[in-house]
C-alpha cells in the first residue's frame, strides 16, 4: 500500500473533499474495541451479558461514539469510588445509557437483529435510575394516591389529563394507570405548544391551546393539568392559555422541584402567582392535589470536589428514553443550530473560525490544504452575514406547515435526509441566488459546507436550548423495543410505590379497593 504524499495539495472547493478530523470521528471502530468498551461499561450488570447482546450494542460503532463511551467510563469510575450505593446506581445508569441508547435514528425503528431477552438489560438500567431517584418516586406515588382518594371521595368517575411532554409524560402515565386500576375512566391528551405567547399570524401558545382544547370542551368532568415547575413561568402561561377554553374545569397540579444547576434567583412575583393559583383551586376542589414540592436530586460528594447530581432536577426527565419518546422538531431545530453556527462565523474573532481552519487543514486522503486559513477568515464572515434567516424561516413555515405546528406523525430516515438537503439548499440559494449550477463549488456551497462540517464536529454533544420565544411546536417520536423498556420499567417501579401508599394503613387500603 502506498503512503499518501502529505505535502500534496487539496482543494476545499472539490466536492470530494472530506475533513480528516471528521473522517476519523465518523470512521467505524474496530469491532473488538467496541465490544470491550460495551462490556466495561456494563460490568455492574448482575446477570449474564450474552454475546449477542454485546454484538448488538457494539454494532456500527464509530470512533466518536467510542470516545464518548471511554470518557464516560472514566468519569463513572470516579463516582463509584465514592462508595455510596445511590451514587453507584447513578453511575450504572450513566454508563448504561451511553452504550444502550445510540444517537442514531434507529431507536425509532425496530432493528431486525434485536436479540431476544435484551429488554432485561434495559429494565436493569431503568432500575438503577429509579434507585437513585427513589425519594422523588415515593412522592410521585403519593401524588397518585392522593388523586385517587380525591376522585373516590368526590365521586368522580371520569377525568381527562393533559400531558405536556417530556417532563410530565411519566407522571401522567402513573396518574392515569392508578385511576384506571380503580375503575375511573381516564383520557390522556398530549399538548405540544410553542414558546411564543401570542402572535397575529405565527404559531403561539394561544393559538395552539385553542386548537388543542376543541375536543375537550364537551362535558363537565374535571381536566387535570400536571406539569413540572422549576420557576413557574411556563406552567402559569400554559395554564392561562388552557383555562381560557376550559374554564374552571381545569385543575392545575404543580410538581415543583429545586434545580441545582440554576444560579439565577426565581422571581418572587412568579412564585406568588403560582401559590395564589393553586390556593384558589384548592378552595374550589377541596382535597385535590394542586401543588406538590418534591425533594431535589440527590447530591454526591467525591473527596473535596464540587457536588455531582443528575443533569435534570427530576429523575424521570433525565433523558427522553424515560418518557418512551423523543420530543423534537427536526427541521426547525436544525435551522436553529445552523443559524447559531453561521451567526458565530460572521464574527471575525469567532472560535468557530478557528475550528473551521482545523477542520479544513487536511483532507481524509492525507492531503494538506494550502491557503485555507486566509480564505476562511477573509471570506466566510462576510458570506455568513449575507444569509437572511427571516426569508428561510418563512419558507420553512410554508413548506412544512404540519411540522411547524407539531403535527408530524412520523419521520423516516428519508425524511431526515430530505430536510437536511432543503436547509442546505436554502442557505446556498441565499448566497448564489440561483445563478450557479448546483454541482459547482460556489460561495454558497462553501458556506453550507462550513455550517454542515461544524455541525458534524459537535455531533454527539448536548445541544443548546432552543429559542425561548420560538413559534414552532415540537412533536414526539415513540421509541421501540428494547429502548422503550426503560419507560415501561420506570412506570412499573413507581406504580409499585403507589401500592405501598395504598397499603400503608387500613383506611388507605379500603380506599384503594373501592371503585366508584
Amino acid at each position: 500500500m502506498s503512503t499518501p504524499d502529505m505535502t500534496s495539495e487539496a482543494n476545499i472547493d472539490d466536492n470530494a473533499f472530506i475533513s480528516a478530523i471528521l473522517a476519523e470521528k465518523f470512521s467505524f471502530t474496530d469491532p473488538l474495541k467496541a465490544s470491550e468498551a460495551v462490556k466495561a461499561s456494563l460490568q455492574n450488570y448482575p446477570g449474564e451479558l450474552r454475546d449477542d447482546w454485546i454484538a448488538y450494542l457494539a454494532r456500527d460503532m464509530r470512533e466518536g461514539e467510542l470516545d464518548v463511551i471511554l470518557h464516560s467510563h472514566l468519569e463513572c469510575k470516579g463516582l463509584r469510588n465514592a462508595s455510596e450505593r445511590l451514587v453507584t446506581s447513578l453511575a450504572n445508569f450513566i454508563e448504561f445509557q451511553v452504550v444502550a441508547v445510540p444517537s442514531k435514528f434507529s431507536p425509532f425503528v425496530t432493528h431486525p437483529e434485536t436479540p431476544p431477552g435484551i429488554d432485561a438489560l434495559y429494565r436493569w438500567g431503568a432500575s438503577q435510575l429509579h434507585d437513585y431517584g427513589r425519594q422523588q418516586s415515593v412522592v410521585l406515588a403519593n401524588v397518585a394516591f392522593k388523586l385517587l382518594r380525591w376522585c373516590q371521595v368526590s365521586g368522580i368517575k371520569q377525568l381527562d389529563i393533559i400531558e405536556s411532554p417530556i417532563g410530565a409524560t411519566l407522571p401522567v402515565r402513573v396518574l392515569a394507570e392508578t385511576l384506571r386500576d380503580a375503575g375511573i375512566e381516564v383520557g390522556v391528551h398530549v399538548f405540544l405548544s410553542p414558546r411564543l405567547d401570542r402572535h397575529g399570524t405565527k404559531n403561539s401558545i394561544s393559538s395552539a391551546a385553542a386548537m388543542f382544547c376543541k375536543p375537550l370542551r364537551a362535558g363537565s368532568h374535571p381536566v387535570l393539568f400536571p406539569d413540572e415547575v422549576i420557576t413557574g413561568t411556563r406552567f402559569l402561561k400554559l395554564h392561562k392559555a388552557l383555562k381560557k377554553h376550559l374554564g374552571e374545569r381545569i385543575i392545575p397540579l404543580a410538581l415543583e422541584v429545586k434545580d441545582w444547576s440554576r444560579t439565577e434567583p426565581i422571581d418572587p412575583s412568579t412564585k406568588e402567582r403560582l401559590l395564589t393559583l393553586v390556593h384558589e383551586k384548592r378552595i374550589r376542589f377541596p382535597a385535590a392535589p394542586t401543588h406538590i414540592v418534591f425533594p431535589p436530586a440527590l447530591l454526591a460528594f467525591i473527596d473535596d470536589g464540587a457536588p455531582i447530581c443528575a443533569s435534570n432536577p427530576f429523575f424521570w426527565s433525565e433523558l427522553d428514553i424515560c418518557a418512551g419518546k423523543r420530543k423534537v422538531n427536526l427541521l426547525f431545530g436544525l435551522l436553529h443550530e445552523l443559524q447559531k453556527i453561521l451567526d458565530e462565523l460572521s464574527q471575525t474573532n469567532s472560535k468557530q473560525l478557528n475550528y473551521l481552519c482545523n477542520l479544513w487543514g487536511r483532507s481524509s486522503a492525507g492531503f494538506q490544504v494550502i491557503g485555507h486559513d486566509l480564505f476562511i477568515k477573509e471570506q466566510i464572515p462576510s458570506l455568513a452575514k449575507t444569509v437572511n434567516w427571516d426569508v428561510i424561516y418563512d419558507a420553512a413555515r410554508a413548506a412544512f406547515k404540519e411540522e411547524y405546528e407539531g403535527r408530524l406523525p412520523s419521520l423516516s430516515e428519508a425524511d431526515v435526509q430530505a430536510r437536511l438537503e432543503w436547509v442546505l439548499c436554502s442557505i446556498r440559494e441565499q448566497i448564489d441566488k440561483g445563478l450557479v449550477p448546483e454541482d459547482h463549488a460556489s460561495e454558497g456551497w462553501m458556506l453550507q459546507k462550513a455550517a454542515l462540517d461544524l455541525f458534524a464536529l459537535s455531533s454527539g454533544n448536548r445541544r443548546g436550548p432552543l429559542p425561548r420565544d420560538r413559534d414552532f411546536s415540537e412533536y414526539t417520536l415513540p421509541y421501540v423495543s428494547p429502548v422503550f423498556a426503560v419507560h415501561e420499567e420506570l412506570v412499573r417501579l413507581v406504580l409499585n410505590d403507589v401500592k405501598g401508599w395504598c397499603c400503608a394503613s387500613p383506611t388507605r387500603a379500603v380506599l384503594a379497593r373501592t371503585s366508584p
